[in-house]
């Protein structure tokens, strides 16, 4: 993703929460600090703003929302009982965090890997990437749905989202 595009995303973050706080950095091309003040800027309970309380963690450095962080415990038991081993790569991404996503791997709309700004289902702390063998994708195809979790995103085998039943 060029770094225009990353301005012009966290510039309409700043004119809709701060009517402008954020512009001024964002022209500087100051990318951290402008994800910061986006971060201190958006309303609690959105998409890469989700209170620290209302995350838990799943493994080390990475959490999710309570009843996915549940349903993902479930799912991991009966991986391993199964005789797979779930190793979580990523799970909630706050705003500065999916900003170096889309810095690193660029934005889907461009062919890369990233979604935008305030949009990836990782920012609603329901989504994990996983490192998974085939034995392990085929097992997750056939039984993460019975607890809640989804392949959301076409060619990423990786990436799983729980949806509330």
């Amino acid at each position: 993703m060029s770094r225009v595009r990353l301005v012009l995303a966290i510039l309409a973050i700043a004119v809709i929460a701060t009517a402008g706080v954020l512009a001024a950095r964002t022209l500087l091309g100051e990318h951290a600090a402008d994800t910061a003040a986006a971060s201190q800027t958006a309303p609690a309970n959105t998409n890469g703003r989700i209170p620290d309380d209302r995350l838990v963690e799943i493994e080390t450095g990475h959490r999710l929302i309570a009843p996915a962080a549940d349903a993902f415990a479930q799912l991991k038991q009966a991986a391993h009982d199964a005789g797979h081993d779930l190793s979580v790569n990523s799970a909630y991404r706050d705003l500065a965090e999916q900003a170096k996503m889309i810095d690193l791997y660029g934005l889907l709309e461009d062919g890369g890997r990233a979604a935008p700004l305030g949009e990836s289902e990782h920012g609603d702390g329901t989504s994990v990437d996983l490192t998974l063998n085939t034995e392990a994708l085929m097992w997750m195809r056939e039984h993460a749905p019975t607890f809640g979790f989804f392949e959301t995103i076409s060619g990423e085998p990786w990436h799983w989202t729980w949806q509330a039943g």
